[in-house]
């Protein structure tokens, strides 16, 4: 729905058997949320490290401004703690960095409050990644990579 505005949500959930709160709720978020000129809904940011190729799937993209922007939905609480130490979040930056070569200069969550009555629909985080993090991501990364026994996946 952020990367297409004409797709039919209200059928999508239907289908699903989501509760009317749900489409409502999406019906309300997604007229606030901003349609980014320049942004990249749904952009593969892709990378080849050390032999593998690795993925990071992005919301949104402002690639010129290097900002990456995430959505998530649901009734469990996003907060700034959360959003600090999300490792999806890190995983993106760190794609970001050895992509760009630098860390991203600001990553967004916005969280849609898919609670009964929220107090707030769409709550917004502001993040950062820096250059120690992202360092100390890569050692895990490596361990993980060290750790695989496939050669390849299909």
């Amino acid at each position: 729905l952020y990367a297409d505005r004409n797709l039919d949500f209200k059928s999508l959930l239907k289908d699903c058997g989501a509760p009317k709160r749900i489409f409502d709720c999406f019906a309300m978020a997604i007229k606030k949320f901003p349609v980014f000129k320049e942004g990249h809904p749904e952009m593969p940011l892709k990378i080849k490290y050390k032999g593998w190729g690795l993925r990071a799937t992005l919301d949104d993209f402002l690639e010129k401004r290097h900002i990456i922007i995430e959505n998530k939905t649901g009734k469990t609480e996003w907060d700034q703690e959360r959003v600090d130490s999300n490792d999806q979040l890190t995983f993106q930056a760190f794609v970001h960095w050895k992509k760009y070569g630098i860390p991203p200069h600001k990553i967004i969550l916005n969280w849609v409050n898919c609670r009964p009555n929220p107090e707030k629909l769409i709550n917004t985080f502001e993040t950062h990644r820096l250059l120690p993090e992202l360092k100390m991501f890569e050692v895990r990364i490596d361990k993980v990579i060290k750790s695989l026994k496939a050669k390849k996946f299909i």
